[in-house]
């Protein structure tokens, strides 16, 4: 019998205990680890393990009109292409499992007949040069868990954020087309009076093709409305991971912007703790830089071997001796392992640097736009409502006073509306500028909280105001 080991039994034996008590694979391989890293960043969700295992939505969660946190939890549990980034997440708990274990020994078995009898040959091999860089494997093997759980993470921020985005881009669709559907309807109304106004002969054909023109117009724009509502439904649905055959309504109104915006600093601070992908990066280096030092530190190692042969003999002899083996670094002492260390150091700490950089940009730039947004909602909020509104105000007026006509009226007030249709896509463009940066920071916005007012697009043009009665023919 042939035993090729890197310890005589009573090591082997050792070496077997040490890896039955290791611990197994993780049951859910690791997904319960990512779970909390979204609890620390305010997401308490976390995907499903397989395809399989994906439910339908529950009912309840969609018997109301959909908010912001049910959109984000339903896309954050079944959103099924996680599933690839999670993928990787059991590759890594696999390498993990598989570096915290000596490789299995090697059993043989030679039998040679020698004519007047078999000589038969057992042997056992175990390579023991591992036992020495078992500690480092299995710290590095961790660590690459422990990165591509930040990865995954990561990924899981990033599709809250979107999926924040794109339930904002849904909600101002949904009150853009409200809008217009309403301001459709006084078109329709002024096409109306127009035409009264043409049978009792006080309008001329030209006028009123021009009413019926300007009615047509709102009609397709409201129309136009409905394909906008449809492109971002089905984008907020695939992120959530939802059909098209299943029933859900969202919200209608848009929030005021927040209180108050968060500084700079805080969101650098926030973005330097919270981006999961940049630390997933900075941690890509240590890894590595522990790798440059085993492949240093063994580079000289090749095979050790060391075990016990038995043989029986033809004649009925037996024999039963330890043996060792080794390499001889004569041609390869290990250069191209550290080279290739070094080099795969080099250039993970070159993207740990490029990330930091982008990420300090992307909040930057994020920020910017989240400013910029603000700004343009309370100008329009401020500044050119109310001036549209007085403007409306002062022609209703003159037009009491039979000093312009009801169709100088509705040019003012289809200004107004176009104002309004503007107003509530700013407060959109706002609310997805703040997911764009929540998405840069790596976390949810320390300013969350919303205003606790919202802007209704019916209340903003209420019901339409029916023309004044048309004159009887002269």
């Amino acid at each position: 019998m042939i035993i090729r080991s890197f310890a005589p039994p009573g090591m082997l034996l050792a070496v077997a205990l040490l890896a039955a008590g290791c611990a197994g694979m993780p049951p859910d391989r690791g997904y319960t680890a990512v779970a909390q890293v979204l609890d620390a960043h305010g997401l308490a969700a976390a995907p499903t393990a397989t395809v399989d295992t994906i439910q339908a939505v529950p009912a309840d969660w969609l018997a109301a009109p959909l908010s912001l946190e049910t959109a984000q939890r339903i896309a954050l549990s079944h959103n099924p292409t996680l599933l690839a980034q999670f993928a990787a997440l059991g590759i890594a708990q696999a390498d993990a499992f598989d570096a915290a274990r000596l490789s299995n020994p090697r059993f043989s078995l030679a039998w040679l007949d020698a004519g007047s009898g078999s000589q038969v040959t057992l042997g056992l091999a175990q390579n023991v040069a591992e036992l020495l860089t078992l500690s480092p494997r299995k710290r590095i093997a961790d660590g690459e868990v422990a990165r591509a759980q930040w990865q995954a993470g990561a990924a899981l921020l990033a599709l809250a954020a979107d999926t924040e985005a794109a339930y904002y881009r849904h909600v101002t669709a949904l009150a853009v087309r409200d809008l217009k559907r309403a301001i459709g309807d006084v078109g329709t109304l002024n096409a109306e009076f127009a035409a009264a106004l043409f049978r009792a002969g006080n309008l001329n054909q030209l006028a009123l093709d021009r009413e019926g023109a300007a009615a047509a117009d709102l009609g397709l724009d409201a129309t136009q409305a409905d394909v906008e509502v449809a492109a971002t439904r089905a984008a907020l649905a695939r992120l959530m991971g939802i059909g098209p055959g299943i029933d859900w309504q969202s919200a209608t109104a848009l929030p005021l912007p927040a209180a108050t915006e968060d500084a700079t600093d805080e969101l650098q601070r926030v973005a330097g703790a919270g981006r999961l992908d940049l630390l997933a990066a900075q941690r890509a280096v240590v890894l590595l830089e522990e790798a440059l030092g085993l492949a240093r530190s063994f580079r000289w190692l090749g095979d050790l071997e060391v075990g016990v042969e038995h043989e029986r003999e033809a004649d009925g002899g037996r024999l039963l001796g330890p043996t060792f083996q080794f390499q001889i670094p004569l041609f390869n002492q290990g250069q191209g392992r550290v080279t290739r260390a070094a080099a795969r150091l080099d250039a993970a700490r070159a993207i740990a640097q490029a990330s930091a950089i982008d990420v300090g940009n992307d909040v930057a730039q994020a920020q910017a736009a989240v400013v910029a947004a603000r700004n343009i909602v309370e100008r329009y909020r401020t500044d050119l409502l109310p001036l549209r509104e007085r403007i409306v105000a002062g022609s209703r007026a003159m037009q009491n006073y039979m000093l312009i006509g009801q169709f100088d009226v509705l040019q003012d007030k289809l200004a107004l509306y176009g104002a309004y249709e503007a107003y509530l896509r700013a407060l959109g463009d706002y609310w997805v500028a703040r997911a764009r940066l929540s998405r840069a920071t790596g976390a949810p916005l320390p300013s969350t909280a919303a205003s606790g007012s919202a802007v209704d697009p019916a209340a903003l043009i209420g019901a339409p105001t029916p023309p004044p009665s048309a004159p009887h023919a002269h």
